[in-house]
């Protein structure tokens, strides 16, 4: 449970206006915040994060892949890196749309390497 840095709560853990020492109701924000609209990923940033990341690493690793090949490799990358970074305990450096990018990025080095060495072809 987040407490407000101004305000009380009430017993049962709703926001209490600290004006009128009443509940804010079920559906209240706590005091002080914002309506933050969804940061889920749509579509379109999914293609966009897969298109940069792939390119880039298809640019390094030297994969001969077409633009629909260079976006599944940067999408599968993001989910390596999310999980590499995840299971190391590493923050991006970067926020935003750029620390995905970067993990994504990440994620598609180690997907091409990983591709390269089963596949017998030197990576770098």
């Amino acid at each position: 449970m987040q407490v407000p840095s101004r305000g009380r709560v009430s017993v049962d853990a709703r926001p209490v206006d600290p004006r009128a020492a009443q509940p804010l109701g079920a559906g209240a924000l706590w005091i002080g915040t914002y309506n933050a609209e969804d940061r889920s990923m749509d579509i379109l940033t999914w293609l966009i994060v897969g298109l940069v990341a792939g390119v880039l690493a298809s640019l390094i690793v030297g994969s001969g892949g077409g633009i629909l090949v260079d976006i599944v490799i940067g999408i599968v990358g993001a989910f390596i890196g999310g999980w590499v970074f995840r299971a190391a305990g590493w923050h991006t450096p970067f926020a935003g749309l750029a620390g995905t990018i970067f993990i994504a990025f990440i994620g598609s080095l180690i997907l091409l390497v990983v591709l390269h060495l089963v596949r017998g072809r030197p990576a770098l």
